[in-house]
């Protein structure tokens, strides 16, 4: 886990695909919409398409969104008909992975996608 300027904890994607595995209790079944705060901070060039974010709930698509540049959240409805007893698979796939210094002075050379800071459904 990592810390912005703010004292907010966020974990970048280091992969093109990450899991995230939520507990949610059959109490909780008429929540319908999955909420993804993000974060991304890779300057945009000219001829780059900008990073794109698809997201599945149980292996099943639920929407592909352009990864604006700062912090964001995307709300998605989640389709009817899920097992939400248990633990809930939440699959993020970003279009490509970037390193800070290729682009910037910074020495970091890891290979990132977006800053995730949190998935919930609510």
């Amino acid at each position: 886990l990592e810390k912005d300027n703010e004292g907010y904890t966020f974990r970048w994607m280091k992969s093109e695909v990450s899991r995230v595995f939520l507990n949610v209790k059959e109490i909780d079944c008429k929540r319908e919409h999955l909420k993804i705060d993000y974060l991304n901070i890779r300057p945009n060039t000219r001829d780059e398409k900008p990073l794109s974010l698809t997201v599945f709930v149980e292996n099943i698509e639920v929407g592909v969104f352009e990864c604006k540049n700062g912090r964001n959240q995307i709300s998605i409805c989640i389709p009817d008909g899920l097992n939400y007893d248990g633990l809930v698979e939440i699959k993020l796939s970003v279009s490509a992975l970037w390193r800070p210094s290729d682009y910037t002075d910074s020495p970091d050379d890891r290979k990132l996608g977006v800053a995730i800071y949190s998935v919930v459904i609510y």
